[in-house]
């Protein structure tokens, strides 16, 4: 992902803020530092599960309670396609996983 302008006239390397985000995500699985990686109004929509949430306290409960701890220890994650907007990037993975509950 590409350098993007924020309205504080900073860049951000979206690449690097998407990898930093799903290191927390799933690999040390820390919630606050992964909500550090969004915005307050950032949403997650899980499409294939219809999971998700908007804004820091729907995803805190999302990520601390329902999504991360709840990952199987086999799952992987394997990366389709990047896309990348001057203000946003969307990735396509397909995760494979063998259900444990």
């Amino acid at each position: 992902m590409d350098g993007s302008t924020m309205a504080s006239g900073e860049t951000t390397d979206l690449a690097a803020l998407w990898e930093e985000h799903v290191k927390y995500e799933f690999e040390t699985g820390n919630t606050e530092d992964t909500l550090n990686t969004m915005v307050e109004d950032a949403y997650v929509n899980h499409i294939p599960v219809l999971t998700g949430g908007m804004g820091w306290e729907a995803l805190r409960a999302l990520y601390s309670r329902h999504f991360t701890p709840k990952m199987p220890p086999d799952t992987q994650m394997s990366p389709v396609s990047r896309t990348v907007g001057t203000d946003q990037g969307v990735d396509e993975m397909v995760f494979t996983f063998t259900h444990t509950t």
